[in-house]
């Protein structure tokens, strides 16, 4: 009885145990189902992640920038005396009548150049990954969205990665924001900080080019471009129609440089840069260079001429996207998609003017008192004569003029990452959405002018003939205005390649990151300090996917850590059990032995 009564026991205590045992291990943070399904619940298989603050900068981007400014802009000056042998230009210059043909990097600016037999380019090996960038000026962020019969895009989204739109740095205007594409920097920093400026020390103004004196190099020597360090380390670059490569930069130029100048015709601008892309995929076919660079414009000529609505902007918008979409298309035939990786991006969108009010600021301003006037729309830069900057910021302050805001440079919002470098002019003048500034006609005093300085791309168009009586803009578009208060400014960029994510849309991303990014892709090591963010970027990227597969391992590592944890309680009272079997199995022995000595 004693046997069968130990026997007992041990089954009570062994069917106890496995009861436990099988209730403690169900993992105790298992989702319920309908939690573990409802990211499917929408029907979208395409990840969205979000920053979160998560900013490399964190709050340390006004430190940078001012570190930057210190560095850089003490530099410019000297190296610029060493490039430019023209020294100080009068103002006949800004007029394109500057007859000194001496300086090296000015000659034959309206030249193609090719400096592939250039003997001062290093002889290093141009195998690896290849990175294509395509700047489409004034691309605004919705215009995929918009039209239903592009290819090319969406076939790069679906494929590669994009964001959900990307913010352009102030004013959201070409130069500012294709140098910070370049250089990771804010305007302050880098010192292209509008399509238009006038520099004291030099006693000269910038206007856009093809105008000459966008070559000169000082504009350009307060920081180093992207192209720059890729050469300074073996990185071989070519650059088509972008300007700035036909500037020697810090004592370098790209290895190619095919640079800007006017098209005027938007076939003209398609063929060309299909024949640029196929040189440029030839070319890598050839490992000639690792780096390229390509410029295309007429989707903001046409934005500026008939509005970012009309029927000749989406046109320019599909003949873009064709392109792209065949680019891809010979990316695979060329047997490419391996090493070739491309981003998409634009400098800002564009906004209708249609009913915007004109500000004539000459109805507020007495020019009298103003040495220079320069820019127009939504902002300009005033240059008071000697002693004149209160009365003229008074005149303009007291004026109260709806939809005009007035700051003197010491004023100027931080956000604008502006008011820190030695060019910005005593007073900026910035317009609300739906106001434009327009200055009068006065030779050598208002810049750009009218007859002589337009180009295809720049934001100073004839609107003369599109006013009414009412000094009311009739058509269209226009850019540069405070993209806090005006999304039409925001922007794009898009991704593939061997390199990226497949259809990943990441949160929005600053102008300032693109920088970081494509230093990534080129395993550019010696990029230089900038304003960018590597986190945001870097989301971008099959590395950080895999880093999130890992942080999933991880997760279950901790879990199985955890269930481990559980197997050491559990391993006791695995020893517990073991015991009980043992005690089990000597039972039923005893009892077999009793009967049969019974």
């Amino acid at each position: 009885m004693k046997i069968e009564f130990i026997l007992t026991i041990c089954l009570l205590i062994n069917i106890l145990l496995a009861i436990s045992g099988g209730v403690n291990s169900l993992p105790s943070d298992r989702r319920p189902l309908i939690e573990r399904f409802k990211r499917f619940s929408d029907g979208d298989d395409v990840d969205i992640v979000g920053d979160d603050n998560n900013d490399d900068n964190n709050g340390d981007e006004d430190t940078t920038t001012a570190s930057v400014i210190t560095t850089d802009n003490n530099n410019s000056n000297n190296d610029d005396k060493d490039d430019d042998d023209d020294g100080k230009p009068d103002k006949d210059d800004n007029n394109g009548n500057n007859s000194d043909d001496n300086d090296e990097d000015d000659e034959d600016v309206h030249q193609e150049e090719d400096n592939d037999d250039d003997d001062s380019q290093p002889d290093v090996s141009q195998e690896g990954s290849k990175l294509l960038v395509i700047l489409v000026d004034g691309f605004r962020w919705d215009y995929v969205a918009r039209d239903k019969r592009l290819i090319g895009f969406p076939r790069v989204a679906a494929n590669g990665v994009t964001a959900k739109y990307v913010k352009p740095v102030f004013p959201a205007n070409s130069y500012p924001n294709w140098y910070s594409i370049m250089t990771g920097l804010y305007p302050e920093s880098h010192g292209m900080f509008e399509n238009y400026m006038y520099d004291q020390d030099w006693d000269e103004l910038f206007l856009m080019s093809p105008h000459r004196n966008a070559s000169h190099s000082h504009w350009w020597n307060q920081t180093e471009p992207l192209w720059v360090t890729a050469e300074q380390n073996g990185c071989r670059t070519a650059m088509y129609l972008w300007d700035g490569c036909q500037v020697r930069i810090r004592g370098t130029k790209p290895y190619v440089c095919h640079q800007y100048r006017q098209l005027y015709s938007a076939d003209e601008a398609d063929n060309q840069t299909r024949t640029y892309m196929k040189q440029i995929l030839d070319d890598f076919s050839y490992n000639k260079y690792r780096l390229a660079l390509l410029y295309y414009e007429f989707v903001d000529y046409n934005g500026h001429e008939y509005g970012p609505r009309h029927r000749r902007t989406k046109q320019a918008i599909r003949a873009i996207d064709k392109i792209i979409n065949d680019l891809y298309d010979d990316i695979l035939e060329e047997k490419l998609e391996d090493d070739v990786n491309v981003v998409i991006v634009s400098d800002h969108g564009m906004i209708s003017k249609e009913g915007f009010r004109v500000i004539d600021i000459e109805d507020y301003l007495d020019f009298n008192d103003v040495e220079l006037f320069i820019g127009k729309g939504s902002v300009a830069q005033v240059l008071p004569e000697k002693d004149k900057e209160d009365e003229v910021f008074h005149q303009l302050r007291q004026a109260k003029v709806d939809g005009l805001n007035v700051y003197r440079k010491a004023n100027i919002p931080d956000r604008y990452h502006m008011k820190n470098h030695k060019n910005v002019l005593p007073i900026l003048l910035t317009t609300d959405e739906g106001y434009y500034i327009e200055p009068p006609t006065i030779k050598d005093k208002v810049y750009p002018h009218q007859e002589s300085d337009t180009a295809p791309g720049d934001d100073s168009d004839d609107d003369n003939d599109n006013n009414d009586n009412n000094n009311v803009l009739k058509g269209g578009g226009a850019h540069g205005y405070d993209v806090e208060y005006v999304d039409e400014m925001r922007t794009i960029v898009y991704g593939f390649g061997p390199a990226f994510r497949k259809a990943y849309i990441s949160e929005p991303l600053e102008m300032v990151d693109h920088y970081n990014l494509f230093c990534e892709l080129l395993d550019l090591n010696n990029c230089r300090p900038n304003n960018g963010s590597k986190y945001r970027t870097e989301l971008l990227l099959k590395e950080a996917e895999s880093d999130d597969d890992d942080d999933n391992d991880d997760s279950d590592e901790d879990d199985d850590e955890d269930n481990d944890g559980d197997d050491d309680d559990s391993d006791g009272d695995g020893v517990q059990a073991f015991s009980l079997n043992w005690c089990l199995v000597f039972a039923v022995l005893a009892k077999i032995g009793a009967q049969l000595w019974l």
